[in-house]
């Protein structure tokens, strides 16, 4: 079953970010990154290279590249198809397409090791997870797309969405052990959809500047959230749960927990003060689960590529065989046709 993919990436340890991209305003004399085709995950992944082992680790992204015009134009078709508009900021809900960007979710600048890590639990194909795929993608004006970027804000799932992603790596990671196919979990894309909204809360680390919402219906209306933003109502989104969580875990500390419940307390009853300290505590709780992973998670990817290099190995073997064999077989058909050529008459 494959998440987004295609083979390992051009991306490399300390390259330079590209996360800052405006939607139809840049222009670049960098190669964009790979055109995508049908998945069986996101349905719009980059083209996977035809007998791609080592050597295709550019496909997962290019960091130094915008996205491709094919990207582009699905993600666009994608906005109409689930939110019935163009583009527009998750949070102020402004279309205008010279101030809204495509934000990365899972960041673009990801090290290769850390995507392995996600794959494995959450049980997808080795080297199959794109960053530029529709599903790790989502739209904020410039200010908002630099502080999410800059780890100052993220994005908190429902109590039971939280519950439910733990329970699936957790049983991911229990599978990848044992690896009965009769065990096996339910696949990424049954279980979170591209076509499906999901709801989330927005969580600041510190003040920020007011949001100002844009009434989707008259654009002259706005309303105004200070922080903590817990006036915001829910956040309607495509993107899945597990990528959330991959964005939100590094930026949430179990230390600040308590702050950042006290911070909004005055603002909402007690009861969602008590939920909203349990949401943040099975984020990290979540969290944990993928660094606790990390070297069953490298063993699995080195063991694929071991594997591969075998399998090219043995394969370089057979054809060297059969092409020292070709000669001799001439050889021996030559000597064939001349034995059997009558013997001239005796004059």
């Amino acid at each position: 079953m494959s998440l987004y993919s295609d083979g390992p990436s051009l991306r490399k340890p300390g390259s330079p970010r590209c996360d800052d991209i405006e939607f139809d305003h840049i222009e670049t004399s960098e190669a964009p990154s790979p055109d995508p085709q049908e998945s069986s995950h996101d349905e719009f992944t980059p083209t996977k290279k035809k007998n791609s082992t080592v050597s295709s680790y550019s496909i997962r992204s290019q960091t130094q590249a915008s996205l491709s015009s094919t990207v582009r134009s699905a993600f666009k078709e994608l906005s109409f198809e689930l939110y019935q508009s163009k583009p527009q900021c998750l949070l102020t809900q402004i279309q205008e397409p010279k101030l809204v960007h495509i934000a990365h979710v899972v960041q673009r600048k990801s090290e290769f090791d850390d995507l392995v890590l996600y794959e494995y639990c959450l049980g997808l194909d080795y080297t199959c997870f794109c960053v530029d795929s529709r599903q790790n993608l989502l739209c904020l004006t410039g200010d908002w797309h630099s502080t999410f970027d800059g780890k100052i804000w993220f994005l908190l799932p429902d109590i039971h969405t939280l519950q439910d992603v733990h329970d699936h790596i957790k049983t991911v990671v229990a599978w990848r052990k044992n690896m009965k196919p009769s065990q096996s979990p339910p696949s990424f894309k049954t279980k979170w959809p591209l076509s499906q909204l999901k709801h989330y809360t927005m969580v600041a680390q510190r003040k920020v500047m007011t949001i100002m919402r844009q009434d989707k219906n008259d654009p002259d209306l706005e309303e105004f959230h200070r922080y903590p933003y817990s006036t915001l109502p829910w956040l309607q989104c495509h993107v899945p749960p597990p990528f959330i969580i991959i964005n939100a875990g590094p930026k949430c500390n179990r230390d600040d927990i308590g702050r950042l419940v006290e911070e909004r307390r005055p603002h909402q009853p007690m009861d969602k003060s008590q939920e909203f300290q349990r949401r943040l505590t099975l984020l990290c709780d979540t969290w944990d689960l993928f660094g606790s992973a990390k070297s069953d998670a490298e063993a699995w990817g080195q063991g694929i590529l071991d594997e591969e290099r075998s399998e090219k190995l043995k394969k370089r073997k057979r054809e060297q065989a059969d092409s020292e064999q070709i000669p001799t077989r001439l050889t021996r058909s030559k000597t064939r046709t001349h034995s059997h050529t009558p013997s001239q008459p005796v004059p």
